[in-house]
């Protein structure tokens, strides 16, 4: 996956977080801490990606953080609401 497609995922899942903290299931302080964790994690992510050249960025997110993103990704998912 290049740079610009990691960004882009990266970007969505931001706002897939930010759409969970308004419109998500009720939770508890724990989740609710956890889940402003794993904004700042996303943000620094792109903001890191963004400022690095792809020239020196040969592997730009390790399988490690990968994985950990594919958890995010599933853990905020919200239900469209139908009107």
């Amino acid at each position: 996956m290049s740079k610009k497609e990691q960004i882009v995922k990266l970007k969505i899942l931001e706002s897939r977080i930010q759409r969970w903290r308004d419109v998500g299931d009720a939770c508890t302080e724990k989740q609710w801490d956890n889940m402003n964790k794993d904004l700042t994690v996303v943000k620094n992510f792109i903001r890191a990606l963004e400022r690095v050249p792809n020239k020196i960025l040969k592997n730009n997110l390790n399988r490690v953080h990968m994985k950990m993103l594919n958890i995010m990704w599933h853990q905020y998912k919200t239900k469209e609401i139908n009107r």
